[in-house]
């Protein structure tokens, strides 16, 4: 989701995931349906734990409005986590678009708005111009990424 700084590395962009907000239905029937960010206010939040992106984005879209990470009844890194606490209930989460609008009970919040789009690279070690092996499997992931994910011209499409 970020752009690899090394110089030994070859990496290619392979396009852009949209985050947007998600609530399990059952949730919503029981809390209500927010309408704007800040009725999120009222909602329980999953939130990271180590990094601060929520928190920012939070206030980047509602600058009036303060929050500190304690914010968050539940914290924790890991996506797919995030993900399964908001199938069960627990809350509103930020997910991936593509891969939340097919959980089982789950509502994409705010009329489908996404609130941030990551960069998909996809990096190598620079043996990938000496192997035809590492060079396909290297080549198919990329294929596949970014049918999925985007395009293969975007910000630095290839360093190779």
């Amino acid at each position: 989701m970020y752009r690899p700084t090394q110089t030994d590395v070859i990496t290619r962009c392979l396009g852009e995931v949209g985050l947007g907000m998600f609530a399990s239905t059952t949730y919503l029937e029981k809390r209500g349906r927010p309408k704007e960010l800040t009725d999120l206010l009222q909602h329980d939040v999953l939130g990271y734990d180590r990094l601060d992106d929520m928190v920012e984005g939070f206030q980047e879209q509602a600058p009036d409005v303060k929050i500190d990470r304690n914010f968050f009844p539940f914290r924790c890194d890991a996506l797919y986590v995030h993900a399964q606490m908001v199938v069960a209930g627990y809350g509103v989460g930020l997910l991936e678009c593509n891969y939340a609008r097919d959980l089982p009970g789950v509502e994409q919040l705010f009329d489908g708005h996404s609130f941030v789009s990551l960069p998909i690279w996809l990096t190598a070690h620079a043996e990938l111009r000496t192997s035809a092996r590492v060079r396909r499997v290297y080549d198919f992931l990329a294929h596949e990424i970014s049918a999925r994910f985007g395009n293969t011209s975007g910000p630095g499409a290839r360093k190779d």
